[in-house]
């Protein structure tokens, strides 16, 4: 079995606090690394933990509340700054999600993150971002017969 590790980056609100980032959790099973949210300052928090944007496996956002997705297109930029070859995120949210990242990734369109690399980096618009929510997984379940 493969050691489990929780590492709370932030726990803090939407009223900015020197002493508290915005919520986010590191959830590090085995050699994978997964993001519960990304609050104000989750990179800086991750860097203080061992861990860069480039070596997350998945996000996953508890819910769509403001102070818990601050900071999702920091990470999605540094890790598209960070790769050299292809690496999907995969993004897992409640319904909701899909139109979040979508307005996210053509709003990093407009500021000129569109480009060839960006795509070959798995970001290009509205395709390079894996994105699954609870209504998508639901769905799938339904039409196999599971719910």
């Amino acid at each position: 079995m493969s050691d489990l590790s929780i590492t709370l980056l932030g726990t803090g609100s939407p009223m900015p606090d020197p002493n508290r980032a915005g919520p986010s959790t590191l959830v590090t099973a085995g050699s994978s690394h997964y993001l519960v949210d990304a609050g104000r300052g989750v990179l800086m928090r991750l860097a203080g933990a061992g861990v860069g944007a480039v070596q997350l496996a998945g996000v996953l956002l508890t819910h769509l509340h403001s102070d818990h997705l601050t900071d999702l297109s920091d990470v999605i930029t540094t890790r598209w700054v960070m790769s050299f070859e292809p690496t999907p995120l995969t993004i897992v949210g409640p319904p909701g999600t899909r139109q979040v990242v979508d307005h996210l990734l053509a709003a990093l369109a407009e500021l000129g993150h569109d480009d060839t690399d960006a795509q070959r980096a798995g970001l290009g618009l509205r395709d390079g971002t894996r994105l699954r929510t609870a209504s998508d997984r639901a769905t799938r379940l339904r039409s196999r017969g599971a719910l």
